[in-house]
């Protein structure tokens, strides 16, 4: 009988970084090994909602502080001149640095075999060579790949100053969630399904049908609280001339910054983006990882208007594919919502990238793999 493993995956602060890697987790519990997530701020409360045994490496330090000081960058952030060129991360490298000590306690301490990490947290690579156990990087973003990651964060200063390390080694591997034809080349990574998870909730009851199309609209989980949700202003001036219901999801306390809502508009706090896309026939997003995903999953057509981080990439990649087109708040209005519900162009690009994903690889198929390594 193989011996359970030890599985330490660890990610910054954001609901973005933690749910993308939760079926992967929840995948190598079922197959019999054990799991702990360490990390800090929203990503540890999303791992107890989630079930999963977790590890808070942000103590002593004031998680939304830091963030809070990089926001006025976050909020300059330009387009970059290559859509998939992305910059580099004061905030992340900072927050390595000021978890670090804590993330190599927790692994030593809890004996790990192995460690999981995602882009945005590069300081898994130190503690694995520490210890003597492999690394393995997964790819919360299209695109992404190991070095294209590492190069944007000055981390050398911490292996060097802190573990005595002259170099940081490669990952082990690596686990690619980017449906094949959203690449422009080979990937060396273990293609891996992305399974969208955005939470549970109880069902009071099943929402009758509508007659007409509906349309989610969200700016994600971090945007409404660095730029509000103003941006979205556009869409809601847009929609009233378009026969069609939009429910937005903006993840605040208020709706202010939309302005006057017309009739067919309905605003909800939360709700589980899976659960919201089964009923939708198109998405209006900032281009997030997650709900780029999570839209193309259920393959229907998604309009994304770009604000900072990966969104520019994504967008380049789901638009050159077909599957979307990209706006700005500036650009929109009642004819672009209507060719993005009507255009059956977009509809069967969409279609075609759900299929897809759907041929990819569960989680579940990876655990094996990741046992041989850490054996």
């Amino acid at each position: 009988m193989t011996r359970a493993r030890r599985v330490l995956i660890t990610t910054p602060p954001g609901y973005g970084h933690i749910l993308p890697l939760v079926p992967l987790a929840w995948a190598i519990r079922a197959a019999g090994h054990q799991v702990l997530i360490a990390a800090c701020g929203v990503s540890v409360r999303a791992a107890f909602r989630a079930g999963l045994t977790a590890v808070d490496i942000g103590i002593g330090a004031d998680i939304e502080a830091i963030q809070e000081s990089h926001q006025e960058r976050y909020w300059h952030s330009a387009e970059p001149e290559q859509p998939c060129q992305l910059p580099g991360s004061p905030l992340f490298s900072e927050l390595c640095r000021k978890t670090s000590s804590r993330l190599v306690e927790a692994a030593r301490s809890w004996r790990a075999d192995i460690i999981i990490y995602g882009p945005e947290a590069p300081a898994a690579l130190a503690v694995a060579s520490l210890l003597g156990i492999p690394a393995v990087f997964v790819s919360i973003g299209l695109a992404h790949t190991p070095e294209l990651m590492a190069s944007r964060y000055p981390i050398t200063d911490l292996a060097l100053d802190a573990y005595g390390l002259q170099v940081l080694p490669n990952p082990a591997a690596w686990i690619d969630m980017t449906p094949p034809s959203l690449r422009s080349s080979r990937t060396a990574g273990w293609a891996m399904r992305h399974i969208t998870y955005g939470g549970g909730e109880t069902l009071a009851s099943e929402d009758a049908p509508s007659a007409r199309p509906l349309v989610a609209v969200t700016l994600g989980t971090v945007i409404p609280f660095v730029f509000g949700l103003k941006p979205l202003r556009a869409v809601m001036h847009a929609a009233r001339s378009v026969d069609a219901n939009f429910v937005v999801v903006h993840g605040t306390t208020h709706t202010r910054d939309l302005g006057t809502l017309p009739s067919n508009v309905e605003t909800v706090s939360w709700i589980p983006i899976d659960r919201l896309l089964s009923g939708c026939c198109a998405t209006v997003h900032h281009g997030g990882f997650g709900t780029t995903m999570a839209s193309l999953s259920h393959g229907v057509p998604q309009m994304m208007l770009p604000l900072g981080a990966d969104h520019f990439c994504n967008a380049e990649l789901v638009t050159r594919q077909g599957a979307g087109v990209r706006a700005t708040p500036e650009s929109l209005d009642a004819d672009a919502l209507r060719h993005l519900l009507n255009d059956q162009t977009l509809r069967q690009s969409a279609f075609s990238l759900q299929r897809e994903i759907a041929h990819m690889p569960p989680p579940s198929d990876v655990v094996s793999r990741l046992v041989d390594l850490a054996g």
